[in-house]
């Protein structure tokens, strides 16, 4: 049973999902070792991936194992007592992200938006703000790109992002501060636009909540920033891994890195999305709490 996927005619890699009504017949026993965990935000045991010869494989407890090659389907062969519903949420979040770092795709722990000149991506741990600053700027005209993860290609001279199927969670308190909306802009799964720029965000409780601090990251840093948000791939060789230092060394040489500490406060979010604003449209001198 095909789901509707999407396509990305940039490296020909479809990953939409086929649902088999039969069993897993891997080629190794059992598929091989276990080469890659997830985990939540808690630790606790999400899924567990390894590498069947020339296909790849992730198991969710309870739920069943995803199968995937370089291009074509993933085919998911169910648990018995799962829900259908459980394997597409599970297939949009956790396993489309993976199978583009299979494919070819560097990705990023972040959030995004589209601000038509490119993607603004921010990076941070899980809880830190990410998803609720994407939302708030989509009220200062911007497109919601991505949420958790931002996947990235190489066009010839730039980096590009590639939006992926995603669903749109925040928190209800921040939607009450927002104003709750139905018509949240979201970009088509599948769409390239250019890397403008990345943000490292930091709670810092000593900050003035108003005042928003903005500090371009240099020199070797850049990398390691990049180095502690990106996704492993890890069920690849030792060459896919040197493959993705290589590319975090290109984006750190390349796109635009500031960190962004601000004060923990809902009330305070709009003026946080206004400070991002105002620093991306080069009205920096707006901000005296701005850095250059």
């Amino acid at each position: 049973m095909r789901q509707p996927g999407l396509t990305l005619t940039a490296t020909g890699v479809t990953p939409w999902l086929d649902v088999s009504a039969g069993v897993w017949d891997p080629v190794l026993p059992g598929g091989g070792p276990v080469r890659q965990q997830w985990l939540d935000v808690d630790g606790a045991l999400v899924a567990t991936g390894g590498a069947d010869r020339e296909r790849w494989w992730m198991h969710w407890p309870s739920l069943g194992t995803y199968v995937f090659g370089s291009d074509g389907p993933v085919v998911a062969y169910p648990t018995p007592g799962s829900s259908h519903a459980a394997l597409q949420d599970s297939f949009t979040r956790g396993v489309i992200p993976v199978v583009m770092l299979a494919r070819g795709c560097e990705a990023l722990h972040a959030s995004a938006v589209d601000t038509g000149s490119g993607v603004v991506a921010f990076c941070a741990q899980s809880g830190t703000g990410k998803s609720s600053l994407a939302l708030a700027l989509t009220l200062q005209g911007a497109m919601l790109w991505a949420d958790d993860t931002v996947a990235l290609q190489w066009a010839a001279d730039r980096v590009e992002s590639v939006a992926l199927p995603f669903p749109v969670r925040v928190d209800d308190q921040v939607q009450e501060t927002l104003g709750r909306r139905s018509d949240v802009p979201l970009a088509d799964p599948g769409a390239r636009q250019p890397l403008r720029r990345v943000y490292f965000l930091t709670r810092d409780v000593t900050i003035d909540p108003g005042r928003p601090e903005l500090t371009p990251i240099r020199g070797g840093s850049r990398f390691e920033r990049l180095l502690a948000h990106a996704h492993p791939f890890e069920l690849a060789t030792d060459a896919r891994r040197r493959m993705m230092i290589e590319r975090l060394l290109r984006i750190a040489a390349v796109v635009p890195l500031y960190e962004l500490r601000f004060a923990p406060s809902l009330e305070h979010l709009p003026v946080l999305a206004q400070s991002v604003s105002a620093h991306l449209s080069g009205r920096a001198e707006a901000l005296p709490h701005v850095r250059a």
